[in-house]
């Protein structure tokens, strides 16, 4: 099994953090958005695995990154960071099919 197969992710400012405002303790700067994959059935990180990055703000959602995971499981860069990562809501899609299929598995039509 590959975790995560797919995810919606919040950033932090947009949901709940009317007390940390009100605190004053809100960042100006996000910092980034990185992901780490791991194929759990092999017991090692997942290379190869294609990731796309979608604003779910805007309808149709807009592709903001692509990305695929080197020999660690992990993007060579972050997939949103400094200014660009703000606020909001995201969809991470992990493209595991193509990954189960290039090391060899059989998989049902849709996947």
């Amino acid at each position: 099994m590959l975790q995560p197969a797919s995810s919606v992710a919040e950033t932090a400012g947009s949901r709940g953090n009317s007390r940390a405002a009100a605190a004053g303790l809100m960042r100006t700067t996000m910092g980034t958005l990185t992901t780490h994959v791991l194929d759990l059935a092999a017991g090692a990180p997942a290379a190869g695995v294609r990731i796309e990055l979608h604003d779910l703000s805007v309808n149709p959602p807009r592709l903001l990154a692509q990305a695929q995971t080197n020999k660690d499981g992990r993007c060579a860069k972050p997939l949103l960071e400094g200014s660009s990562l703000h606020a909001g809501r995201y969809c991470l899609t992990f493209h595991v099919a193509e990954y189960f299929r290039s090391a060899g598995a059989k998989l049902p039509e849709p996947p």
